[in-house]
């Protein structure tokens, strides 16, 4: 999947070079798999249905965001605000990493 998503984005920076882009990751695919990931650490024991909620509440908040900066920074805060869910913030964040084009020494800008 990640390689079959860099090749499509090497040409895509190619047939656009000297474009301004935003990458933008399906939304109903990211909460499905944040919304499996919190059922698992429920079922362990690990995060309570209420503090499951919660985290995906706020999440459904990020995509309201305006911006990419703004939207930067309520990331920023949704991982500050939920550190009491440490399994699921670290596997969150790297999940966020592995979306970001700087992650592939990609830019969109």
């Amino acid at each position: 999947m990640i390689s079959s998503f860099l090749i499509n984005l090497s040409y895509f920076q190619k047939a656009f070079k000297n474009k301004k882009f935003s990458r933008v990751s399906c939304w109903f695919h990211l909460t499905k798999n944040v919304e499996k990931k919190l059922r698992k650490l429920r079922l362990q024991g690990k995060l309570t249905r209420g503090k499951s909620r919660v985290l995906l509440r706020d999440l459904h908040d990020l995509q309201l965001s305006s911006s990419p900066e703004i939207f930067e920074i309520a990331s920023d805060l949704y991982i500050k605000k939920h550190e009491d869910a440490p399994e699921f913030i670290e596997w969150f964040t790297k999940v966020s990493n592995l979306l970001s084009l700087e992650h592939y020494g990609l830019s969109n800008h």
